[in-house]
């Protein structure tokens, strides 16, 4: 059984992305989206190389992941890791949301969006 869940999604790609269809610049977008798709690419790698977490779910630019690891602190360092890789490596920002179940992992994410966006979220740090 999973303790906690992680939901990343990363921070306006669909906007820049609709940006510039908008402005008929596909190969544009195009760029964007293979751009995402290698750093998240890298994101798979790296979680499936850890110890207690597991890749649920991958989409285009958003990963569900579970762990059995107890720690939340280890659990929000773990997604503080990834999140300042996808920074590091595709120079874009990843929110993300951490909870004991999925909807508070949801919940957690749409915090971590709405109150500045390129943030972990938990219960335990909400009030920071």
């Amino acid at each position: 059984m999973y303790k906690y869940y992680i939901r990343l999604d990363a921070d306006n790609i669909g906007d820049k992305i609709e940006f510039s269809l908008l402005c008929n610049d596909w190969s544009g977008a195009q760029s964007i989206h293979n751009s995402i798709q290698k750093c998240m690419k890298a994101l798979r790698q790296l979680i499936d190389e850890s110890e207690n977490y597991s890749l649920l779910m991958s989409g285009a630019d958003d990963l569900l992941i579970a762990t059995v690891e107890n720690d939340i602190d280890k659990v929000l360092s773990f997604t503080n890791y990834i999140r300042d890789q996808f920074n590091i490596n595709c120079n874009e920002s990843l929110s993300a949301g951490v909870g004991a179940t999925l909807l508070e992992a949801l919940i957690n994410l749409k915090k971590a969006k709405t109150s500045g966006k390129n943030k972990v979220v938990s219960y335990s740090n909400f009030a920071e």
